[in-house]
């Protein structure tokens, strides 16, 4: 591949990240701003929170329940949004090259991201719980896709397998230092 085409990939990737961590940080305010609207003055038109969430049935009967759901969604989101703000930092560090690949800032982008992969499945995991014992409780709550609450198993079993990842890739720094000190 040549060097323009490889810069015109590389640019076209930090457009596409930018973009994502946008929407990210898009959705993470407006569950922020949304949930604060509903609490300071609650439109009696306004029925839906955020993204399809109709959570009026769970305000009128209790704003505790209420602000607990809001919280794990906004948490969740900014989980995300912050996962990507890594993957756009590590993308644009023009240090790291693919003929050097086991270098210990990927490594700690790595674990950085496993860490909020694994954090982000147990607030999903603790949303879902949260959601299902309301229901238990005669609330009327949205699917959980609403809520952002799926794919916890997904995000955990991610978490997981990139802390596999980053002990294959701290061998493979240990084995490159051990090269390089070969004559």
């Amino acid at each position: 591949m040549t060097t323009s085409s490889s810069s015109t990939w590389r640019i076209v990737l930090q457009v596409f990240l930018w973009v994502v961590f946008a929407g990210l940080c898009a959705e993470a305010g407006g569950i922020l701003i949304n949930a604060a609207y509903w609490l300071i003055d609650k439109p009696e038109s306004s029925t839906i929170l955020w993204d399809q969430a109709r959570l009026d049935d769970l305000f009128l009967k209790d704003r505790g329940y209420f602000m607990v759901i809001c919280f794990i969604m906004l948490l969740i989101a900014v989980l995300k949004a912050i996962l990507f703000w890594n993957v756009l930092r590590l993308s644009s560090n023009k240090d790291i090259s693919i003929q050097q690949p086991f270098h210990p800032r990927v490594i700690k982008f790595i674990q950085v991201a496993a860490f909020l992969a694994l954090a982000i499945g147990f607030f999903c995991q603790m949303g879902m719980k949260y959601s299902d014992h309301l229901v238990e409780n005669n609330i009327k709550m949205p699917a959980i896709q609403h809520l952002n609450f799926d794919g916890s198993e997904a995000w955990m079993l991610m978490g997981v397998s990139l802390f596999v990842i980053a002990y294959v890739f701290k061998q493979g720094i240990r084995i490159q230092s051990e090269n390089e000190l070969t004559i």
